[in-house]
This record gives C-alpha cells, sequence and structure tokens, in this order.
C-alpha cells in the first residue's frame, strides 16, 4: 500500500475507521457488538440530589458522545431518568449509598439480572466521613465481588469528585477538610489498588473521571457537581471507552486481527480488514478489498460495485495462483472464477465461486479435490461481479 495508509495490524483490539470522517475509533469492546453498559454508583450517577439536580448525571453527555461517533450501546440498570436528549435512561445509581450498599446490591444478583459487558463504578461519596482505610477495603472487596461473580465484564473503576469544605451538605452542615482530604486521598490511592487487581488477573481498569473536576464543577453543596460538571465526566468516561485517532490524508486503511469496520470516502480506497469478520463499505471510488490469506475471510461487503476489485495474494492462497496472471472462466492451472445460482468447482486449481442468488464469496484451494470451499466475504445485493474484478498479486 502507499504511504497514504493508516496500519492497526498490530493493534490490540478491533477499530471502527471511517475515512469520509477522519477518525478510527477504537472501543474497549467489541467492534460489531451493541454493549450493556452498567452506570453504577450514588446520586452522581442517577443525577438527583437536594441541591440542583441534574437527572441524567453525566449519562446525558456520555450517550450524546456514542451517537455523535455513530456507536450504539445500551444503559442498564433498575433506575431510569434523564431528559428526552437522553436516549436510553437506564442506570443504577442509588442516592446516599455507601460502598458497602453497593456490595449488598451486587451480592443480591445484580449483575445475574442485567448481564453488563461493562460496569461504570463510580462510589465513595458517601463513604468519606469514614477512615480511609476502611474505604479502600470495602472498594476492594466490590471490585473483587464483580469480577468474581461476572468475570467477562469490564470494569471501570472511577475516581470520585473532589469535595469542597466549605460547601454545604444538605443545605446547613459544612462539608469539612476532612471529608475534603478523604475525597482527595481516595483518589490517589485508587490506581495503585486497581493494579493491584489487574495483576490478579481480574478485567477492572482506572478511569480518572470524578478526579478531573475541580471544586468549580460542583453546586453549592460542595458535593455534587453542575451541569458543566457533569458534562466533564461524560467526557471523561467516553475517553476511557473509545480511543480515538484523527486521520489526516489517509485513503487506505489496514485493519487488526480482531472484527473492524472500515468505511470509506469518495477516493479510491484500499482496504486489507485483517483476519476476523470484518464489515467494509468502499463508500465510492473504485476501491480495492486486498486479501492475503483465505484465513482473513468471513467478511461483509456493504457496497461491492462494478469498479472494485479484489486483490488476492498468490502466496498466500496457493491452488496454482500466479502473480499477475488472471483467472480463468474455464478450467486453468493459475485459478478459475464461477459465477451462477449454485456455482461448482472447475477442475483441480484454485477455483473462487461467486453464487449470484446471495452474493457468497467462496475459495477452494483445490476445485473438485477434497478441501472444502472457506467463505470469503458476503457481497451485500449481490452485486454482479466479473473475473476481471480479481487481481493476483504477489
Amino acid at each position: 500500500m502507499a504511504i497514504n495508509t493508516a496500519d492497526y495490524s498490530q493493534a490490540t483490539k478491533g477499530i471502527i475507521a471511517n475515512l469520509d470522517r477522519g477518525i478510527v475509533l477504537i472501543p474497549i469492546y467489541e467492534t460489531l457488538k451493541k454493549p450493556k453498559i452498567m452506570p453504577l454508583g450514588d446520586s452522581i450517577t442517577a443525577g438527583k440530589h437536594a441541591v440542583d439536580p441534574n437527572p441524567g448525571a453525566y449519562r446525558i453527555q456520555l450517550w450524546e458522545n456514542f451517537s455523535a461517533d455513530g456507536l450504539t450501546i445500551d444503559f442498564v440498570g433498575s433506575g431510569s431518568n434523564g431528559p428526552d436528549r437522553l436516549g436510553d435512561k437506564d442506570h443504577e445509581g442509588h442516592p446516599g449509598w455507601t460502598i458497602g450498599q453497593i456490595t449488598d446490591l451486587v451480592d443480591s444478583g445484580l449483575l445475574k439480572t442485567y448481564r453488563p459487558d461493562i460496569v461504570l463504578l463510580a462510589i465513595g461519596t458517601n463513604d468519606t466521613g469514614r477512615s480511609l482505610k476502611s474505604m479502600s477495603a470495602d472498594l476492594s472487596h466490590l471490585i473483587d465481588r464483580i469480577a468474581e461473580q461476572s468475570p467477562k465484564t469490564q470494569i471501570l473503576v472511577s475516581s470520585i469528585a473532589p469535595q469542597d469544605p466549605n460547601g454545604s451538605r444538605k443545605g446547613s452542615k459544612k462539608v469539612g477538610t476532612t471529608r475534603a482530604n478523604n475525597a482527595k486521598n481516595f483518589n490517589a490511592l485508587i490506581p495503585d489498588l486497581i493494579n493491584n487487581k489487574v495483576n490478579q488477573g481480574k478485567k477492572v481498569a482506572f478511569a480518572d473521571v470524578g478526579g478531573s473536576l475541580t471544586v468549580e464543577d460542583l453546586v453549592s453543596d460542595g458535593i455534587h457537581p453542575n451541569a458543566e460538571g457533569y458534562n466533564k465526566m461524560g467526557d471523561k468516561w467516553y475517553e476511557a471507552l473509545v480511543e480515538r485517532d484523527t486521520l489526516i490524508n489517509i485513503e487506505n486503511v489496514v485493519g487488526t486481527h480482531y472484527r473492524d469496520r472500515l468505511i470509506g470516502n469518495v477516493s479510491s480506497n484500499v482496504f486489507e480488514g485483517g483476519g476476523s469478520k470484518d464489515i467494509l463499505t468502499g463508500g465510492g471510488g473504485a476501491d480495492t478489498f486486498v486479501y492475503r490469506n483465505p484465513s482473513e475471510g468471513g467478511d461483509t461487503i456493504t457496497d461491492f460495485a462494478w469498479n472494485d476489485f479484489f486483490n488476492i495474494s498468490a502466496a498466500g492462497f496457493g491452488g496454482g495462483l500466479a502473480d499477475g496472471v488472471s483467472l480463468s472462466l474455464t478450467d486453468a492451472i493459475t485459478g478459475v472464477f464461477v459465477s451462477d445460482s449454485n456455482p461448482t468447482p472447475i477442475g483441480n486449481s484454485a477455483t473462487f465461486l461467486y453464487d449470484t442468488a446471495t452474493g457468497l464469496l467462496s475459495f477452494d484451494r483445490d476445485g473438485i479435490g477434497s478441501n472444502s470451499a472457506l467463505k470469503l466475504a458476503t457481497l451485500n445485493n449481490s452485486p454482479s461481479l466479473s473475473f476481471e474484478q480479481f487481481k493476483i498479486i504477489a
């Protein structure tokens, strides 16, 4: 590929590359999945509190960030609140609750009920009147309980929001220096606690969400975020969930070994999906879809057109294919192309079978030999496909 190529072949997660928008999204979850996300915590998750309530809390901005990038998610939980612009109002935020109460909720079967793929855990604000040692021990135990009951769930543990010692709790009582210091010191110990859990093999990560705020981001009670603070939290949660790259003057993309979604622009793009079941969209222009070996198949190409091409590696596919030699419509030792509503191999060499009824393109290494045909790609809407649209490369 040319120098205007973005190569993600070494990435450890699947990507969503959109050349038309000039961005690459790398979610922590499987790219072609609609994940169940449980916002879990206290009133700062629910957005319900005595002073300046903000139903929806950080979930509003988080939802809008997902929507802006075209990503679909499913918030889950027993609670539901928020404005109309929050497309999914479900959550598991409980005003006034402590770490221990959330642990009791988890032990009551919460995770079995909702089966979240991801838990956004933000808890500890209501524990700051206790000792730092107790807070740390309780958070450690809570993480263990979630990991034990749902080991495949990704746990993101947030720092808590700062507390203003001059703020008025419940309209009268001061937050106080002790609570403010405990909040600060609690946040400082969370990263090491999380690292210990990771070393134990638990699927957990730290997200500095609440700790990214200042006291200027709080309402008058000195505890709860204001609307701007919640927006900052939503952005921080999104950064923890979805990494973003900006693409400048990029026309070609090499995907990962995981499931990718690659979307082109009006230029002639070159896509190499890699070794998984990808969704590929050329987007216009004379696009090329590269396959190095049959194991990279199983893709869906959404808009294959008359001016698009397949680049097939002779070395990777074998079966007699030769660099620069076209496929034949009749028996040939250098490869055959068969197109029919029920295609069958011809001869004993490499055969590409295109089912005109279903749009399925398969590859059979030895034609009528003993090897079975492998699915290479499904072309949506079953467009016409000719042998001339295959380029055999080294």
